[in-house]
C-alpha cells in the first residue's frame, strides 16, 4: 500500500459548524488498521482527537457508518466522534477554551490517516515527522453564505448583530453568554444562519472596560438597538442567554415587554415585598428558554431604575474546590434557595424550557427542579424541562468539544463545568435541535432543518 494511494473525502465540503459531516477513507490496504486524528488550533488554544478503525474488503473507512474500535477517544459508530471528542492537546495551560476569534472565516480543520494502531499519546509525533498515509484540511462555518456581520457600537451598547440571508424582515433573538466575558458571537451567527436576527451583546469585561452592565436597561437598550432594525420583526424578539447570562434573560424577560422569547422568563410581574415594582404587558406567544441558569439574581446585583432586584447575597465561603484546584458548585443555591428571593415565575403565561445537565459542577442541577416545583405549586404545568445525563455545565450549539474546565479570568482559576463526552455531545445535538425548534415555532418561520413535527415527537 502507497500512501500516495490514501484519500481522504469530506462532505459537504463547507459545512456549517453544525452540520454532521461525512468522512471516508479510500485506498488503504483490505482489512487494515488505521488511526485517524483531527486537529484544530483556534484562539491560541490546540485540541485534537484520535479514532481507530479497521478498512474493510475494499479498503475503506466509512466513519459515518463504522464502529471505531478500542484504543481512541471514542469507540462505535460516532459520525462527529472526531469532532466532539477533541480535547485539548498537552503542552499549553489547562482550561483552554476553543473560542473563534473571526466567525466571518472558517473553522480549520485538519484530519490524518496513520499507519496501524497509534496510541493517542503517539499520535502528535507522527504527525510532526510528517509520518502519515493521508492529510486534508476542511473548514466549518458558523456563518452561513449571505449572513451579515454587523458591529454594533451604539451609545453604551457593545456587541454584534448578524443578518440572515433572503428577504427579510425575521425574527429576533438576543443572545448573552455569562462570566467568560467580551462579545461571544459564535451562537449569535449560528442562530442567524438559521434564520434568526441575532444580537450578540457584550456585558461583562468587554474589551478595556473590565466594568459589569447590571443595570437592567442597558439590556433594554439592547432590545430596542434589535428591533429598530429594518430587517427585524417587530414588537416581539427573543432573548437566549446560558448560565450567569440567563439571569440577565430572567429579568429582562421579567421586565420589558418586548421580550416573545427570552432565555428564561418572558414578560409577567415581578413583586418584591407584595409590591409591584413595574407593570407591563405581557406578549400574546411566549417561550422561555434557559441553559444552566437558575431563578436568584445574586453575586452579580442587577438593577432596574437603580434599585436592585434582590437582596441576595453571594457568599464566597461557599464556594468549593476539587483536588486540582478546580472552583465548582460556584452556584450553590440548593441547600438556600427557600431561604433566597426568587422571580415569581407563576405569573408569566409563557412556556419554560429549562435545559440541564445532571453533571453540571457549577450551577447544582438540584435546582432545576425549582421552577417546575414553584409552578406546580401556583396549579402551573408551563413548562419542560430537559435534563440530559451526563451532561456539565457548559451546553453549546453541536459538535464541539466537552469544555471540561476552563480559565476564568475574573477569578484567575479553574472553573469547574463538568460533563462527560459522549453524554454531553448528544445533549449538545439534541438541546439544540430543540432551542431552534421552540424559537422558530413561537417565531412564527419555517426552519431549513428538521420539521417541526420530527422535532416535536422528540420533546
Amino acid at each position: 500500500m502507497s500512501s500516495n494511494s490514501v484519500t481522504i473525502d469530506v462532505t459537504p465540503k463547507v459545512p456549517l459548524i453544525d452540520e454532521v459531516i461525512h468522512i471516508v477513507v479510500k485506498g488503504l490496504s483490505p482489512c487494515h488498521h488505521a488511526t485517524l486524528v483531527c486537529r484544530v488550533s483556534e484562539n491560541n488554544a490546540r485540541f485534537f482527537s484520535t479514532a481507530i478503525y479497521r478498512s474493510d474488503v475494499n479498503g475503506e473507512i466509512d466513519v459515518n457508518k463504522m464502529a471505531a474500535l478500542d484504543g481512541g477517544n471514542y469507540d462505535g459508530v460516532e459520525p462527529m466522534g472526531l469532532i466532539w471528542s477533541m480535547s485539548q492537546e498537552p503542552g499549553q495551560k489547562p482550561g483552554k477554551r476553543m473560542m473563534k476569534s473571526d466567525v466571518t472565516t472558517s473553522l480549520i480543520t485538519h484530519l490524518y490517516v496513520l499507519h496501524g494502531m497509534i496510541p493517542p499519546d503517539e499520535c502528535l509525533s507522527f504527525i510532526e515527522d510528517k509520518n502519515w498515509l493521508a492529510y486534508v484540511t476542511f473548514g466549518r462555518l458558523y456563518m452561513a453564505e449571505g449572513v451579515k456581520r454587523i458591529e454594533v457600537r451604539h451609545g453604551r451598547l457593545v456587541g454584534t448583530l448578524f443578518i440572515p440571508t433572503g428577504v427579510g424582515p425575521f425574527p429576533g433573538v438576543l443572545d448573552l453568554f455569562g462570566t467568560e466575558g467580551g462579545v461571544i458571537e459564535e451562537r449569535a451567527a449560528l442562530l442567524a444562519s438559521h434564520g434568526l436576527a441575532s444580537l450578540a451583546l457584550g456585558y461583562y469585561q468587554v474589551g478595556k472596560n473590565k466594568a459589569v452592565n447590571n443595570d437592567l436597561e442597558y439590556f433594554m437598550e439592547g432590545l430596542d438597538y434589535l428591533l429598530g432594525h429594518e430587517q427585524v420583526i417587530k414588537p416581539y424578539a427573543g432573548v437566549l442567554s446560558i448560565s450567569v447570562g440567563g439571569v440577565r434573560g430572567i429579568a429582562l424577560g421579567t421586565f420589558s415587554p418586548k421580550v416573545c422569547s427570552s432565555g428564561l422568563w418572558c414578560a409577567m410581574r415581578f413583586v418584591k415585598n407584595n409590591t409591584s415594582l413595574w407593570e407591563i404587558q405581557k406578549p400574546e406567544v411566549a417561550v422561555c428558554i434557559a441553559i444552566n441558569s437558575h431563578s436568584f439574581p445574586r453575586g452579580h446585583e442587577i438593577k432596574f431604575h437603580g434599585e436592585r432586584l434582590s437582596q441576595n447575597k453571594f457568599d464566597y465561603d461557599t464556594l468549593q474546590y476539587s483536588d486540582a484546584g478546580a472552583i465548582l458548585k460556584y452556584s450553590q443555591l440548593a441547600a438556600s434557595s427557600e431561604k433566597m428571593n426568587s422571580l415569581p415565575v407563576e405569573n408569566g403565561s409563557c412556556t419554560y424550557i429549562l435545559i440541564h445537565g445532571d453533571d453540571d459542577q457549577c450551577t447544582d442541577p438540584v435546582i432545576a427542579s425549582y421552577i417546575p416545583s414553584r409552578l406546580k405549586r401556583h396549579g402551573k404545568k408551563n413548562y419542560y424541562l430537559f435534563m440530559y445525563n451526563g451532561a456539565g455545565h457548559l451546553i453549546l450549539p453541536p459538535y464541539g468539544p466537552l469544555y471540561y474546565a476552563t480559565y476564568q479570568k475574573n477569578y484567575d482559576s479553574l472553573l469547574l463545568w463538568g460533563g462527560r463526552k459522549r453524554e454531553h455531545a448528544k445533549a449538545q445535538e439534541d438541546s439544540w435541535r430543540k432551542i431552534l425548534y421552540f424559537l422558530k415555532q413561537k417565531l412564527a418561520i419555517k426552519g431549513k432543518g428538521s420539521s417541526g413535527s420530527q422535532v416535536e415527537s422528540q420533546l
